[in-house]
């Protein structure tokens, strides 16, 4: 096995604003936030929460990098000065900044207040980067978790009422556009599942579709469930051309024709795959978000990238995350969807798989 860099990592203190000296911290991957944490709490000997990634050089995962942090007990004499300038960008998540993180501990403090849980001591940071921040609290109810998101992935606070009551996804405590209070799921991570996990996991969502079925979220006609969660046919191919203009310039001659092609087929193929019934789609299928535990099936987790449309664009993870024996798991999912069409799965299948 490869051996990783270690992170060689600056702390730029909002208030008072100035540096701390450099931390080598052996944990590489950039939003892994305890770790820094942990090292600036023994180095400097106070808390510091980190707000976001100022900057990074050399490759990912290690290498240096700057993070800008809250460290309202740090001593003053250990900053050296900072000549950089901090930009504001109106679309920066409220966590990544002093106030919204404020205001999110307290939020979740009042509402585990509200439901009778008792924090005991101060809530541990686990994670900050561009798709999440994640806080660990320890409770008189056992460990809770917080967790924020960004603007457009704010669907896991609608979707985990309506699943709750199956076991197969975390328990939610309390939840708004953005950030959710949530029961700890003990287990493993699946980043490394083998085929049959794989299957019981296909199992679980396919499951967890059939508890949305016929809820609030599949009923937006009747004014109940969020509209933000539905995916149409024109939401893809609006996509489509938004990648085109997005991504132009980077193409060569043959990826524009293909591109090009497959935006003058998008409405034909959305049609034929528009035989599968919609249905709740987790938008982020793989190993990683799922909890393995012996002797019970998966638990799915992370919800913020879902949406309701067809259950045909989670199967392209197996490609997309290069899951083993692909084939084969492809063709156990398509079966396993079967009787959500009216006619072939795989035609519909052929059909979107370009598009997915």
């Amino acid at each position: 096995m490869t051996e990783l860099p270690s992170r060689l990592v600056t702390l730029v203190v909002h208030e008072p604003r100035g540096v701390l000296p450099v931390l080598e911290v052996e944990v590489p991957w950039w939003q892994e936030a305890g770790p820094v944490v942990s090292a600036a709490s023994r180095r400097f000997g106070c808390d510091v929460t980190i707000l976001r990634l100022l900057y990074a050089e050399g490759p990912f995962p290690g290498g240096e990098v700057a993070y800008l942090v809250d460290a309202p007990e740090i001593d003053p004499s250990l900053l050296s000065p900072w000549p950089h300038q901090l930009s504001h960008d109106a679309q920066r998540a409220p966590y990544a900044t002093s106030e919204g993180v404020a205001e999110l501990l307290a939020w979740a403090e009042d509402e585990m207040a509200a439901n009778g849980i008792v924090a005991e001591g101060s809530p541990v940071q686990d994670r900050s980067w561009n798709l999440a921040a994640t806080w660990r609290y320890q409770t008189s109810d056992g460990l809770l978790w917080l967790k924020a998101t960004p603007a457009f992935l704010t669907n896991e606070a609608d979707v985990l009422p309506v699943l709750g009551s199956t076991g197969l996804v975390s328990q939610l405590i309390a939840g708004r556009p953005g950030a959710t209070l949530m029961r700890h799921v003990e287990g493993t991570d699946g980043y490394d599942l083998s085929g049959e996990d794989f299957e019981s996991a296909v199992d679980v969502l396919i499951e967890l579709q059939g508890a949305a079925d016929g809820s609030e979220l599949l009923d937006p006609a009747e004014g109940l469930g969020p509209l933000h969660l539905h995916l149409d046919d024109l939401d893809v191919v609006e996509s489509l051309f938004s990648l085109q203009e997005r991504w132009d310039s980077l193409l060569v001659p043959e990826q524009r024709v293909v591109l090009s092609a497959l935006i003058d087929e998008a409405a034909d193929r959305l049609d034929v795959a528009g035989q599968v019934r919609p249905t709740l789609v987790h938008g982020d299928f793989h190993g990683g978000n799922l909890r393995l535990r012996p002797g019970h099936r998966p638990v799915l987790l992370d919800w913020g990238d879902s949406f309701i449309g067809n259950p045909l664009f989670d199967v392209d993870s197996l490609r997309s995350y290069e899951v083993p024996d692909a084939e084969r798991l492809e063709r156990f999912w398509l079966d396993r969807l079967a009787s959500r069409t009216s006619g072939s799965i795989d035609e519909a299948w052929g059909a979107l798989r370009p598009i997915a």
